[in-house]
């Protein structure tokens, strides 16, 4: 490899470290459960334990809630939790969607990684205040801006 292929490779992957670092600073994953959540314990047994060690949980980090203590005041723009488990994807203490429910370590890990997509520089509806519509089953699509 020539110079300018090594300094090219070198800046490249210089890029890719930063934009993940910043990314792991922006995101977070907030789990809204239950001490009596069946769905809870089985999302524990089968991801719970990995989460933090993937990717994904390196990109979003896992922040845990019961959902029948205080809400902490960071979090009080997050409304309509009902369900347990519920995932709130936030970036930058914007929600950017959610999962609710667990169906299976195949579906979570197809959510997740769709959410986390849609942070990616230019995804975003806007950059700086994000917003995605999510539906029952959290199928994330691109949205307005939220007005904030």
């Amino acid at each position: 490899m020539n110079k300018r292929g090594a300094i090219l490779a070198t800046v490249m992957a210089v890029g890719a470290l930063v934009v993940t670092t910043s990314l792991a600073a922006e995101l977070e994953l907030v789990m809204f459960e239950s001490s009596s959540c069946t769905w809870c314990e089985t999302w524990n047994d089968e991801i719970g334990r990995i989460y933090n060690q993937t990717e994904e949980g390196k990109q979003a980090p896992l922040r845990r809630v019961d959902i029948f203590d205080a809400r902490q005041a960071d979090l009080s723009n997050i409304r309509g939790i009902v369900f347990t488990p519920t995932f709130v994807l936030r970036r930058k203490g914007f929600e950017i969607g959610r999962i609710i429910g667990y169906q299976g370590e195949d579906f979570f890990w197809w959510e997740l990684e769709s959410m986390i997509a849609w942070t990616a520089p230019g995804m975003m509806a806007c950059d700086q205040k994000p917003a995605i519509e999510t539906t029952l089953v959290a199928r994330a699509k691109p949205a307005k801006c939220l007005s904030h």
